[in-house]
């Protein structure tokens, strides 16, 4: 393999070391085969070896310079086949150090593919015909599958070490609201968190309220709303923290005081918004390892466009794919997403995890799904001059390792949020 970059790295010796040592002390294989494949030797002789060896091997058969020339023999390559395995063989310093010299080839290989990855970059950029947004799609995927040199493990007597040991609290990031908050312990890192509810029940706002107290404790969330402007969401959040109707007076002291919150409190809405799931996730990615994102919220997922001929291929595709993020991020990624008509058409509205539009792969992939019901939506949907009360809840449908349970709320349309009211759980 010839690169546009550097000369190709590569230690020959090594890979012929680790053929020799193979050879001479089979009971090495179990340990060197954690770490290497045919596919990280450079040399084309020492990976066809290799293959024959790990092959054998596999099949419970005994291992030895003899049985492997058998194995050689009627192969194009023969004559070369042989001639390395007897020099492999011979300049062996130590066979015992076979798992060393194959770190040393897995190395080598990983370089190789580095290189290899930085001249595909290359070539995407300079592609001509192909929009900026594509580019950057096709370098994500491509970075995505770079390997990793080593595998970072942790042995399971350090791992419950840690967890019982460390001073360190494991309790998430607090929603805001106190009986979710006891049901949840938080949001935690990795966690994919879905907020559903049908069309203007109050998802954007729900999920401002937890963005509001991410800023209030200094968590730095982080906001992609693919359904308002920011200068809406700033309008919201005056309203929320200020608590003054809509329209209200720029000299308000209320709103002087909001506006001075916000600009002191750590958080930031995004700037650009592409829908392309992938380029999302870019984004969140690249803000997180720049800013150092604590919390980071879509509103919402069906304004998310993804690659699939159905609508379930799309969202399932988007899932999966807002849960590795939350993984690679390692922060909780909170989500709006709409219901399908289902609970409208059902005595009782209270929505199901079900209800989630292609929720398949959502109810799979989430950790947690929160599902906003108020019968005051329903019954002002019947009845424009019904008499409404503000009560709604926040259903728990799904927790994983945790309980699931019902938050109940107060919806202020007037200040765009919800707050908490008595829980008898909660009281108890």
């Amino acid at each position: 393999m010839r690169t546009k970059l550097i000369e190709v790295p590569v230690d020959k010796g090594a890979e012929g070391a680790v053929i020799g040592s193979l050879v001479i002390e089979p009971k090495m294989i179990p340990e060197v085969v954690e770490c290497i494949s045919k596919e990280d030797f450079f040399t084309p002789e020492a990976a066809e070896l290799f293959g024959i060896i790990i092959e054998l091997w596999a099949q419970g058969k005994a291992i030895d310079g003899v049985l492997i020339s058998s194995e050689i023999k009627g192969l194009g390559n023969e004559e070369n086949l042989h001639d390395y395995l007897s020099k492999a063989m011979d300049s062996v310093p130590c066979s015992v150090n076979a798992p060393y010299y194959a770190k040393h080839v897995k190395n080598k290989s990983v370089e190789r593919q580095l290189i290899q990855a930085v001249d595909n970059v290359n070539d995407i950029i300079s592609s001509p015909g192909e929009t900026t947004n594509d580019k950057l799609v096709a370098i994500k995927k491509l970075l995505n599958i770079c390997p990793d040199a080593e595998n970072d493990e942790i042995d399971l007597c350090t791992l419950i070490d840690q967890y019982f040991l460390s001073n360190k609290d494991n309790t998430g990031i607090p929603t805001g609201f106190s009986y979710l908050d006891f049901l949840t312990d938080g949001l935690k890192r990795g966690q994919l968190v879905l907020v559903g509810g049908p069309s203007s029940i109050g998802k954007s706002s729900f999920a401002l309220d937890m963005f509001i107290n991410a800023m209030r404790l200094g968590t730095n969330p982080y906001m992609v709303s693919l359904e308002m402007f920011n200068d809406e969401i700033a309008e919201r959040m005056i309203r929320n923290i200020g608590r003054v109707p809509s329209g209200f007076n720029l000299a308000d002291p209320k709103v002087i005081e909001a506006g001075k919150f916000i600009g002191k409190w750590p958080g930031s809405l995004a700037e650009r918004r592409d829908t392309d799931i992938d380029v999302l996730c870019s984004q969140i990615l690249s803000k997180r390892q720049r800013d150092n994102i604590g919390i980071a919220f879509i509103d919402h997922l069906h304004l998310i466009a993804a690659p699939g001929r159905s609508g379930y291929e799309r969202v399932t595709y988007i899932s999966k794919a807002l849960k590795t993020l939350a993984m690679q991020a390692e922060i909780p990624i909170v989500v709006a997403a709409q219901l399908n008509r289902a609970p409208r058409n059902r005595t009782d509205h209270r929505p199901f995890m079900t209800d989630l539009r292609d929720s398949g792969s959502l109810e799979q992939d989430a950790d947690i799904v929160l599902l906003l019901y108020s019968e005051d939506y329903y019954r002002k949907q019947d009845n424009p001059e019904a008499e409404l009360d503000g009560t709604a809840e926040c259903i728990v449908s799904k927790n994983r390792n945790r309980a699931t349970g019902v938050a109940k709320l107060i919806w202020f349309p007037e200040f765009s949020t919800f707050v908490s009211r008595s829980n008898s759980k909660w009281d108890e």
